[in-house]
C-alpha cells in the first residue's frame, strides 16, 4: 500500500517573486528587443498571476480514485 505523497511545499513570497523574475528574464532574453517597458511590466503581472494559479493547483489534493468533473459525451453528429 502506498502512502500519500508529501505535500507540495508552500512557496514564500520571495520564492514566488524569484520564479516570476526568472520567467520574465527568459522571455526578455529571447524577445527583449521587441518588448517595451510597458509590455515587460505586463508580463511580470501575468507571471505573478500564473505563479499564484500554479500554487493554488498544487494545494488541491487529488488521488487516482478521483473522477473527472467533466466527461465529454459525443454529440449525435459526432457518433456518425
Amino acid at each position: 500500500m502506498q502512502s500519500a505523497a508529501a505535500p507540495y511545499p508552500l512557496l514564500s513570497p520571495e520564492q514566488a517573486a524569484a520564479i516570476d523574475e526568472r520567467l520574465v528574464e527568459i522571455v526578455s532574453l529571447r524577445h527583449g528587443g521587441r518588448l517595451s517597458d510597458a509590455q515587460l511590466s505586463e508580463l511580470r503581472t501575468c507571471m505573478r498571476v500564473q505563479t499564484q494559479n500554479a500554487e493554488a493547483l498544487h494545494r488541491f489534493v487529488l488521488t487516482n480514485a478521483d473522477e473527472p468533473v467533466f466527461v465529454r459525451a459525443p454529440a449525435a453528429e459526432d457518433a456518425m
